[in-house]
């Protein structure tokens, strides 16, 4: 930073910010220390570099609003996704073993915290009654995962499979035989200002996906016919969620083929990327 203001180099230095600022640790004094030093780093850039990035619209909001940082200084850089790896037209339609014939609700990346998970498998146990060929679909690991499965142990749950991580490649085959994909994120500050990789996924996908009504979504779906949005992260609401895309799984399915268009126009990679490269030119996107 000091040798490009010198004039030494070419350099353009900015700070990137993502939602882990807003994590909150068990122990008060490491919270006090890292808020502490969060300011400092974002007062220092706020005078000394030619600007800071960000992944989501609500994130910049917060930025300028509550640390001075006029908007045109903050770049956006969101999640984005390969359109030639997540293509439905060059994936074999296909069900996991033991799904034919099911309405497949899945949901793959981290079993972790915040992610509505626990409440959907709860979900779950309320629809099975009434709803047997509804089946939720788990790929992947995380924290939450040895809870889920004493969740599904405990209710004796035939509706809910759990599927290892596989490699990245492999993804779109696991989303192209599922007929929904479930996002029920918790309305906490990181997952409020985050952008989640896995929507843009479904959606280049062409499938309709049943979401909780936070910006990281609704800044991106705003518009769009293949998305249910849910009322409240909790197991009622989520079965209600689970069971309107159920109800409604032929309009869904023919309104989300809209959601690799919007993808196509916004959220690949190479937009992300053009995006990023005019503000650090510039040091604006305004």
């Amino acid at each position: 930073d000091l040798s490009a203001r010198l004039g030494l180099c070419r350099t353009r230095v900015v700070l990137d910010v993502r939602s882990g600022i807003f994590h909150r640790r068990v122990r008060p004094l490491s919270d006090l220390l890292g808020r502490a030093l969060i300011r400092v780093a974002l007062a220092y850039a706020r005078r000394l570099f030619s600007g800071v990035t960000t992944i989501s619209p609500m994130l910049r909001e917060r930025l300028a609003r509550e640390h001075g940082i006029p908007p045109g200084r903050i770049g956006i850089w969101q999640s984005g996704v390969s359109l030639g790896r997540f293509d439905p037209s060059r994936v074999s339609a296909g069900r996991p073993a033991g799904l034919a014939g099911k309405f497949v609700v899945m949901h793959h990346g981290t079993l972790g915290l915040d992610r509505g998970l626990p409440e959907t498998v709860e979900a779950m146990r309320l629809l099975r009654p009434s709803y047997p060929d509804i089946v939720l679909y788990l790929l992947g690991d995380g924290s939450e995962e040895g809870r889920l499965r004493t969740l599904v142990r405990t209710h004796g749950l035939d509706n809910v499979l759990f599927t290892p991580t596989v490699d990245h490649e492999q993804v779109p085959v696991h989303i192209q035989g599922c007929d929904v994909g479930i996002l029920p994120l918790a309305p906490t500050p990181v997952m409020r200002s985050s952008s989640p990789l896995k929507l843009m996924e479904y959606l280049a996908m062409e499938k309709p996906v049943i979401v909780s009504r936070i910006e990281a979504f609704s800044d991106v779906l705003e518009g769009y016919p293949g998305a249910v949005f849910l009322d409240d992260v909790t197991p009622q609401a989520i079965a209600r969620g689970i069971e309107v895309a159920f109800r409604q799984r032929e309009t869904l399915a023919r309104a989300a083929v809209a959601g690799r268009r919007l993808v196509k126009e916004r959220f690949t990679w190479e937009r992300q990327a053009e995006a990023f490269w005019r503000f650090l030119a510039g040091g604006s996107q305004e």
